[in-house]
C-alpha cells in the first residue's frame, strides 16, 4: 500500500475519512487520536550545511505559509547566505505571492535566465505545504505536495559546488528537512 504522506503527518483539516480495502480482520473500530503537544517551531532563515549534494540525493521540505508578503524560499547554495549579485552558484525554489513557484539558477557570476522557471500554483496562507526535491544525473526533479513542478528541470548547474541549503519567508518550518544522500562509494583496489 503506498502511502502519499510519511507516517505521522498530515492535515486533518482535510483527510474527511478513510477507507479501507483488501482482506484484513480489524481488531478494533479505527479511530482517530489527536496529538495533543505542541512542537517549538524553527525560526527562519535556517540553513543546515550539506556533504550529500550530488547524484540520487533528495530533500523533504514541509512548510506552513503564513503571509503573502515574503514568500517562501528554497535556496541550495556555495555559501550559507545568498545573495542573488554576488558571484555564487545557487538555485533557489521561491513561493511568489501565494500565486506561483519560480525556479532561479545562479553560476559563473550571473544568474541564467534561460535556465530560469515558474509555475502558477495556488497557496492559501495557513497550509502546510510539501516541498520534494531529488537529484539525478541529468535533471532535479522538484515536486510540491507530489505534483512535478518543473518536468525535470535539467542539471546544467555544477552541483558539486553546492555546500548548504537554507529556508526563509514567511512561514513555518514544520520539522527538520530530511536530507538522504547516496551511500559511500566503494572503492576496489587492487592488491599485488
Amino acid at each position: 500500500m503506498y502511502n502519499f504522506w510519511p507516517n505521522h503527518w498530515w492535515n486533518r483539516k482535510e483527510v474527511k475519512s478513510i477507507k479501507l480495502n483488501g482482506q484484513m480482520l480489524l481488531l478494533e473500530d479505527p479511530r482517530v487520536e489527536y496529538n495533543k503537544t505542541s512542537f517549538p517551531t524553527i525560526k527562519l532563515p535556517k540553513f543546515w550545511p550539506i556533504a550529500v549534494f550530488r547524484e540520487h540525493s533528495t530533500f523533504l521540505f514541509r512548510v506552513q505559509l503564513l503571509n503573502p508578503s515574503r514568500g517562501l524560499k528554497i535556496i541550495f547554495s556555495d555559501k550559507a547566505t545568498f545573495d542573488e549579485k554576488t558571484n555564487q552558484t545557487a538555485f533557489v525554489v521561491h513561493v511568489v505571492d501565494l500565486k506561483r513557484v519560480e525556479l532561479g539558477v545562479y553560476y559563473g557570476g550571473r544568474a541564467h535566465p534561460e535556465q530560469a522557471n515558474r509555475k502558477d500554483s495556488s497557496f492559501k496562507a495557513g497550509n502546510a505545504y510539501e516541498f520534494f526535491i531529488s537529484v539525478s544525473k541529468s535533471f532535479y526533479g522538484i515536486r510540491l505536495n507530489g505534483e512535478n513542478l518543473f518536468e525535470n528541470y535539467a542539471n546544467s548547474m555544477p552541483f558539486c559546488d553546492i555546500k548548504f541549503v537554507r529556508v526563509e519567508g514567511d512561514a513555518v518550518l514544520l520539522e527538520e528537512p530530511e536530507r538522504h544522500g547516496p551511500p559511500p562509494e566503494k572503492h576496489n583496489f587492487l592488491q599485488y
